[in-house]
Parts: C-alpha cells; sequence; structure tokens
C-alpha cells in the first residue's frame, strides 16, 4: 500500500509541474478592437514590444515595426496640420492657399503607408511568437528566454 501511494504522489509530483509549464506555453498574444491580449490581460505597446523582443525570433520584427511606428505619427500628423490649414482659413472666411492641402494629403499617405508597415511588422512578430516553433536550420543547443519560461532546445 505505501508503494502505491508513494508512486502516486512521484507521480503527482512529476505531472503538476509539467502541465503547468504546458499550460503557460500555450497562452498566445490576441487582438480585440484593437487592443493587444495576452491570456486574456491587456497590453500596452511597451508591454507588447518588450513581450516580442524577448523572443529571438521576433525581435527583429518587432524592432522595425517599432521604428516605423513613431515617424508614421509624426509625419501622418504633418500631413493632417497641411490639410487643416486650408481648410480653417476657409472655414474662417478667408482665403486658402490649396497647395497646402494636396500636400498635406500626400504626407499623410505616406504616413499611413508608414503605419501600415508598422502594423504588418507587428503582425508578423505576433504570428510567429504564438506559433512557439523553434524550427531551425542550425544544429547545437539553443536557448529560449520568453515571458515567464525558459526553453533550451537541442538540434542534431
Amino acid at each position: 500500500m505505501l508503494k502505491i501511494v508513494m508512486q502516486a504522489w512521484l507521480a503527482a509530483m512529476v505531472a503538476l509541474p509539467l502541465s503547468a509549464w504546458c499550460a503557460e506555453d500555450t497562452k498566445i498574444i490576441t487582438m480585440e478592437r484593437g487592443y493587444y491580449y495576452y491570456d486574456g490581460e491587456p497590453l500596452n505597446r511597451s508591454d507588447l514590444y518588450a513581450f516580442l523582443i524577448s523572443d529571438p525570433r521576433t525581435e527583429a520584427d518587432a524592432i522595425a515595426g517599432e521604428r516605423l511606428y513613431n515617424p508614421a505619427l509624426g509625419v501622418a500628423a504633418l500631413g493632417g496640420m497641411l490639410l487643416a490649414w486650408p481648410v480653417g482659413n476657409v472655414a474662417a472666411g478667408g482665403d486658402a492657399d490649396w497647395r497646402f492641402a494636396v500636400a498635406g494629403v500626400a504626407v499623410g499617405g505616406v504616413g499611413i503607408y508608414l503605419a501600415k508597415r508598422s502594423a504588418a511588422h507587428y503582425r508578423k512578430a505576433i504570428d510567429v511568437f504564438n506559433r512557439r516553433d523553434t524550427v531551425s536550420n542550425s544544429e547545437g543547443v539553443e536557448l529560449f528566454v520568453g515571458p515567464q519560461q525558459v526553453r533550451v532546445a537541442w538540434r542534431f
């Protein structure tokens, strides 16, 4: 009887940490209504960036997406200002220089393009992060340090 109890206790000691590790590994980043979530918890942009750069497979895309994000905001704001200036003049009863409006539309288009490129890099990084595969053509030992987990992969 003692042997059966000891075997059950040993099996529980092995199975419980293993099941917790497997449950942790299945958590993914999702996007709902324009907001990012990790396992149901909301993520702000800096937390999302921290998650993505912690994984060597997603680091390059996260950095590229972040490098495009701030210039996209600046360029789009400049385009909006250039477009709003002549519209505001007309609304106030003055004369408008429509060259500013045309330039504003063009600059705003560049801002939209940069924002879409940034979002594409982030989407690609999130897809790779959620796959959790460690497929590689290299041989040897690879250490993966992710959010709340550490894994070692040995390829031969």
